[in-house]
């Protein structure tokens, strides 16, 4: 059996293969085989090429992920805009319920007044012969109207 394996074949081998290297290869512009448009460059060209392509790469990542963390500072920001608005709300609506609290006394409180002031207005009326008029604030406080010798004329 022959050897597979002689100096002389391996010498032919590498003389091929370093021809093959020094030679330029064939690419295709549509990116496969068979296109009637060639393109021919040599390995440094090439290498230019994906050099320029990775720093391009690395540029749109680059910039990718700062518009990304940008976005993220932004709702992180807005979340914490978002949190402080409910606390305030929260609080507000507590006050509220602590005034709607309050409300039924006073009330009370109102009514009570009226109801002293009716019974006043009622007695005043029983005992004398000349009514006197009742003014009511707005504050809820009594105070008899002046009577009319004592105002003077307009």
């Amino acid at each position: 059996m022959a050897e597979l394996f002689t100096m002389d074949r391996v010498r032919r081998s590498m003389e091929e293969l370093d021809a093959l290297i020094e030679r330029p290869q064939p690419i295709h512009s549509d990116g496969g085989g068979g296109g009637s448009e060639r393109l021919e460059m040599n390995i440094g060209e090439r290498l230019a090429s994906l050099e320029g392509g990775t720093s391009t790469l690395k540029w749109a990542a680059g910039f990718v992920s700062s518009a990304l963390l940008g976005a993220m500072a932004l709702l992180l920001g807005g979340m914490g805009w978002l949190v402080v608005q409910s606390f305030e709300l929260q609080s507000s609506v507590d006050a509220l319920g602590t005034r709607m609290d309050a409300l039924p006394a006073e009330i009370n409180a109102n009514l009570l007044e009226l109801n002293r002031t009716l019974a006043d207005s009622i007695t005043a009326a029983r005992s004398s012969e000349q009514p006197s008029v009742i003014v009511i604030d707005r504050d809820s406080r009594v105070s008899p109207a002046p009577s009319p010798e004592t105002t003077p004329p307009e």
